[in-house]
């Protein structure tokens, strides 16, 4: 079921804006609305400092660039995959414009003997055609990558599979499946088996049958076998919803979907193989947790960015779910609750984190809801698991798309996934999005994540903003700062506060992110000193967003944050 949400209308407009396309937000307080805030002794001014954004934790190596900002409609994917020999990454690219004729599915290597990237800030062409829509896998038994994506055949599409000559070389062999399918993620098993889920090309368009193919022989792929919907089963995919996993201990591959066929609230599914695709499962659904006001109207779904998986070191299937709110069949993007299932497991289902902002300055854009797209690792030695996602600032957001832009998040769990760490967020919020992150199933002294930096905040191919050419990167994360929180050089300051726009030129809002330690009190004041807002903040995560009168003049103005002991100035600069 589309949500009604991913419409593209600012949020700047919503009280003009049909009820159902509203995500409720928290009201302004009366004061800020009418412009009646008390006035209030100015507290001294210690200093005066601009708004700045430190750098990110860890290591950011660019692996090549795109112009085509849409990297896939479906759950995550494996992009990158670590091992002891390197780290490999993919990503679908292109360095021209609409219509995109180089399209392929990039390729880069990071040697871990050398440590460098073995085809620098370029990468290399996967595949030997215009390509896309696909992913990448290891064979556990040679290290060699394997890399896939859809191309054109004589009628409909096709899978194809690029193999390298030796780990990291970039010399690829090639090996067609059937014709007629198309988004074909792939996953190889402990025995080397070449594993694919992909789509029926139907000529009529539904594009609703998923269907699995098997390579056991390089290159002889077997018939394709229909995996849902198998008649009288109740739960069926519907596009590109589905994404694929296998266990590097064994022949266990897991097939998973969620169907948006706009019946009720999405639900998902998967089928487990444990001897390397030759029999399946019966459709098993994923456990829907008590949330969202159980036995009311409001109802938990999954949708296509929902659901990441792997196998862990004991080879159990592991699931990270990502729950919003469905109320009267009418989607929502928060809040967000994200769990984690593990069948079998008691308790099966554990909850990782709720998300909920207090406001959201502007839309999430296309296809997600404010924390999306989860993918899941553990480090072999130890068995601590850890979780990145993609997650939007809801008071940091691009002027020209009204689209908010999104940060990478993650979390960790030192207990088999049983309690987590609170959330960190992994990126600084800046004047880019950052979207689409994996993060590599085998975590060691780093969590190896990449990620699409958009330069812009909306999708281009989805007609939300400019084209720009956006960098792809890893990100090497050291694993104690999900585990921790701490990181080399973190500070220990009482308060951070992200405000955004600065200047503010022919805006209605303001939009402050605050995250503090302690109670605090910030006020709006003129260059005079006279007070126009004035707010206590408990200690904690807020969001919020003020409403600049509109009979502001244009000027400089101060934002004074004020704890029991210090102040601090931040200079504005509003412009009608």
């Amino acid at each position: 079921m589309r949500k009604l949400l991913i419409i593209f209308i600012p949020l700047l407009i919503l009280f003009a804006l049909p009820k159902e396309y509203l995500i409720p937000l928290k009201a302004l307080p009366p004061e800020i609305q009418n412009n009646t805030a008390p006035k209030a002794k100015l507290p001294t001014i210690k200093k005066e400092q601009e708004v700045t954004t430190s750098q990110p934790v860890g290591r950011v190596d660019t692996v090549f660039f795109t112009t085509y900002d849409w990297q896939f409609n479906s759950h995550p994917w494996q992009t990158i995959y670590n091992d002891m020999r390197g780290v490999h990454v993919t990503g679908m690219t292109s360095l021209q414009a609409n219509p995109f004729p180089d399209r392929n599915m990039r390729y880069n290597f990071y040697d871990k003997t050398t440590h460098q990237w073995a085809f620098g800030q370029d990468g290399i062409d996967a595949l030997n055609a215009r390509a896309g829509f696909g992913n990448l896998d290891v064979n556990p038994m040679d290290g060699i990558e394997y890399i896939v994506g859809h191309v054109a055949g004589t009628q409909r599409l096709i899978p194809r599979i690029a193999k390298d000559v030796a780990p990291g070389q970039g010399i690829f062999d090639y090996c067609d499946c059937q014709e007629g399918y198309l988004w074909p993620p792939i996953a190889i098993t402990a025995n080397g088996w070449i594993h694919v889920a992909a789509v029926e090309d139907d000529p009529g368009g539904a594009r609703e049958r998923l269907f699995y193919i098997r390579i056991r022989d390089w290159c002889n792929p077997e018939e394709p076998r229909l995996i849902a919907p198998q008649p009288g089963e109740p739960i069926a995919p519907l596009g590109n919803a589905q994404g694929i996993f296998a266990s590097k201990r064994s022949d266990k591959v897991v097939i998973f979907w969620t169907e948006w066929d706009g019946t009720g609230p999405d639900s998902g599914a998967y089928r487990i193989s444990t001897d390397g695709g030759e029999t399946w499962s019966d459709v098993i659904p994923f456990p829907i947790p008590p949330i969202f006001t159980p036995g009311s109207e409001t109802l938990p779904e999954l949708w296509i960015p929902s659901v990441g998986g792997f196998f862990d070191r004991d080879d159990r299937p592991n699931f990270v779910l990502c729950f919003t709110p469905s109320i009267r069949d009418t989607g929502r993007i928060i809040p967000v609750e994200m769990w984690h299932y593990v069948p079998g497991r008691n308790p099966e289902l554990t909850r990782i984190c709720r998300i909920m902002p207090e406001t959201l300055a502007a839309t999430v854009g296309y296809n997600a809801t404010f924390a999306c797209r989860p993918s899941i690792g553990q480090n072999p030695e130890n068995g601590n698991l850890y979780v990145v996602w993609e997650q939007f600032d809801p008071v940091n957001y691009e002027p020209t798309t009204e689209r908010l832009r999104a940060d990478i998040w993650g979390t960790a769990s030192t207990d088999g996934g049983l309690t987590w760490a609170p959330p960190k967020r992994i990126t600084e919020p800046d004047q880019t999005s950052k979207r689409f992150p994996f993060l590599a199933p085998i975590v060691d002294d780093y969590c190896w994540i990449t990620y699409l930096v958009d330069l812009t905040a909306g999708f281009y191919i989805q007609g939300e903003g400019p084209m720009t050419t956006n960098p792809v990167v890893v990100h090497q994360v050291p694993r104690q700062y999900l585990e921790t929180g701490i990181a080399e050089g973190n500070n220990n300051k009482l308060f951070s506060l992200k405000i955004y726009p600065n200047p503010i030129i022919n805006r209605n809002y303001l939009s402050l992110g605050l995250n503090t330690k302690t109670s605090l009190n910030i006020s709006l004041t003129d260059i005079t000193g006279k007070v126009l807002f004035n707010k206590e903040f408990s200690s904690g995560a807020h969001y919020y967003q003020l409403r600049i009168p509109k009979n502001l003049k244009s000027g400089i103005y101060f934002l004074v944050v004020r704890t029991a002991n210090s102040s601090e100035s931040y200079k504005l600069i509003i412009t009608n």
